[in-house]
């Protein structure tokens, strides 16, 4: 599953509201960061969202190539597996692509429901708090 969504900002500016794995005001800015531990590649963020816990640990870290990935060690939600990647490309001067993928794996008998509440999360949730940040 993936959502590829284009901004009105540099891949720079954009790169930097996303590369610090702890800091996720510009794009998540209701979740609650509990605590990190470490950094870089295998860091591990402990976020509350809403009552919620979830515990994520870095599995990638590109700043020349502006992506990182993530992997979901604990969610409420109903998947395990979960792996997420986030990539940002220059398009042209002032605007750029940003891409959040994800793959997971459910007992769910309807699993296109999770990966559209999923999609939503990415779409409307944190690509839109990044677009605010942006002001674009």
């Amino acid at each position: 599953m993936s959502v590829r969504e284009v901004l009105e900002a540099p891949a720079d500016r954009v790169w930097a509201c996303l590369r610090d794995f702890g800091d996720l005001s510009a794009w998540a800015p209701k979740s609650k960061l509990l605590s990190m531990e470490g950094e870089g590649v295998g860091a591990v963020r402990r976020v509350d969202t809403s009552g919620s816990l979830f515990v994520e640990r870095c599995i990638a870290h590109d700043d020349e190539r502006r992506r990182f990935g993530y992997t979901v060690l604990r969610s409420p939600l109903p998947f395990r597996n979960y792996v997420a990647h986030v990539a940002v490309t220059e398009l042209a001067p002032g605007r750029s692509a940003i891409e959040w993928s994800c793959e997971f794996e459910t007992d769910l008998d309807d699993a296109d429901e999770l990966k559209a509440t999923v999609e939503r999360v990415y779409r409307d949730g944190f690509i839109a708090s990044l677009r605010k940040t942006l002001g674009s």
